[in-house]
């Protein structure tokens, strides 16, 4: 599986890449492309090799975790934003950034003051009072980014492919969520299967957040990114 996991980690970084392509040319397009880079980013993190190799490099348990996370968190609100635009509900954008902002601060702040009281938050299975408050802000933040999506998703119309994408991702990213907080909340019985699926799904989310980009790099280049109105998803 750590073959598989590498291998869409280099994908979504290709597609990145490529994506830098429409930079100019299609600039409403960039949220997606950033959130590419910021997947490929974060997940490199979630790498057991390498999360070990910056954990011993900076002395500081469970940093990389934390960069992670605030990666991942706002790849997936900038997917929610990206998301929000086309289907014009401008509330949802603003919301989506905001997250993106205001969520990854609070988490660093919570791992700061948690790191301050001598008190590592390691892996999900030992917690203690500020993992849990950690770990359960973290996965409501996902779910609740990540519902939006779903449901702004289901109810567009008219059916656009990349909408089956954008659903199988915030679908991998909300049972991702609610396995880490149910492993938070109660690390007896769920860490382990956490654990167990964790590379699993976060392959999945990567995969589907590379056909997005894939499917509207195909889709601007097919109808012509030339026009400054009349954008498709």
């Amino acid at each position: 599986m750590e073959i598989v996991f590498a291998a869409a980690i280099a994908v979504t970084a290709a597609v990145a890449l490529v994506r830098l392509t429409l930079w100019c040319a299609a600039p409403r397009t960039r949220l997606l492309t950033v959130a590419a880079a910021l997947l490929a980013l974060g997940a490199i993190l979630i790498e057991p090799r390498c999360r070990d190799n910056v954990d011993s490099f900076v002395a500081t348990g469970g940093f990389a975790g934390i960069i992670a996370d605030v990666l991942l968190l706002a790849a997936a609100c900038l997917l929610c934003a990206y998301v929000a635009r086309v289907w014009d509900n401008e509330w949802l954008h603003r919301a989506a950034l905001t997250i993106a902002v205001a969520g990854g601060l609070v988490l660093i702040v919570v791992y700061a003051v948690a790191e301050y009281a001598g008190s590592h938050r390691g892996h999900t299975g030992d917690v203690n009072s500020l993992a849990t408050v950690y770990g359960l802000l973290l996965s409501l933040l996902m779910i609740a980014v990540n519902v939006s999506v779903l449901i702004t998703v289901a109810l567009a119309r008219p059916f656009a492919r990349v909408q089956f994408w954008f659903a199988a991702s915030a679908s991998s990213w909300i049972v991702l969520a609610v396995l880490r907080g149910a492993a938070t909340a109660d690390p007896g019985r769920y860490a382990d299967l956490f654990w167990q699926w964790r590379i699993p799904l976060d392959t999945l989310v990567l995969l589907t957040g590379s056909a997005i980009g894939l499917s509207n790099l195909r889709s601007k280049r097919r109808t012509g990114v030339v026009v400054a109105t009349g954008w498709t998803p």
